[in-house]
């Protein structure tokens, strides 16, 4: 499994689109964001639409150490593009 960036130059990609926090906006924020983590590394967005669906709470000292890489890397992108109450929820 690859940890880093794919072969997208990220700065040819941009940022993932910004999330308001608001609910009626999640949705369609939703299907952005995985589109713009299928482009950034397939391995992250496969791993999001996992655990999107994941019965229950996903213990990062319990996954192997690349995914904690990817994990970590995620939860950075999310605190640069949430605002609101989903800033808060991160």
């Amino acid at each position: 499994m690859q940890a880093g960036p794919g072969l997208i130059d990220t700065r040819v990609l941009g940022k993932p689109p910004v999330f308001s926090g608001k609910e009626h906006e999640y949705q369609n924020w939703l299907e952005h964001i995985l589109s713009w983590a299928t482009l950034f590394n397939s391995a992250v967005s496969g791993h999001l639409e996992a655990a999107k669906d994941h019965p229950q709470e996903i213990v990062f000292d319990q996954l192997p150490p690349e995914m904690q890489v990817l994990t970590q890397l995620v939860f950075h992108v999310l605190m640069q593009i949430c605002r609101g109450r989903a800033n808060t929820i991160l």
